[in-house]
């Protein structure tokens, strides 16, 4: 193959490459659908004022979100995350595994939603 048959696909190979690469940005839309995904209807053992913090993360996420400080719509869905597993982890579960796998699930890919904002 000659120096030009190399260069052609070297351009096609990165134009590939970058046309991929913008299909999987994330955008703040695609980020707050996967916020909203996040569900924490359903039958717990936590208090009400226990599924208010939850929910008050998810708002907090969202918020900062449209404001794009997605580094504190990150640290929110994080907080969401940490206060689901110690709310299945305690010596008295109040979020049963079956409850907390689709919470622990959706918020794992909002965050990585975000991350990827953040990324760029």
């Amino acid at each position: 193959m000659n120096a030009a048959g190399l260069s052609t696909i070297g351009v096609v190979t990165l134009f590939a490459l970058l046309v991929g690469g913008c299909a999987e940005a994330a955008t703040v839309s695609e980020c707050e659908d996967k916020i909203d995904e996040v569900s924490i209807t359903g039958t717990y053992n936590a208090d009400t004022a226990t599924i208010a913090g939850l929910n008050s993360k998810l708002e907090g996420a969202s918020l900062a979100l449209v404001q794009e400080d997605f580094k504190n719509a990150l640290g929110e869905l994080g907080a969401f995350q940490t206060k689901v597993n110690q709310l299945r982890e305690g010596s008295e579960p109040k979020i049963s595994e079956k409850d907390a796998a689709p919470l622990l699930e959706d918020v794992g890919r909002a965050m990585e939603c975000v991350q990827a904002l953040i990324d760029g």
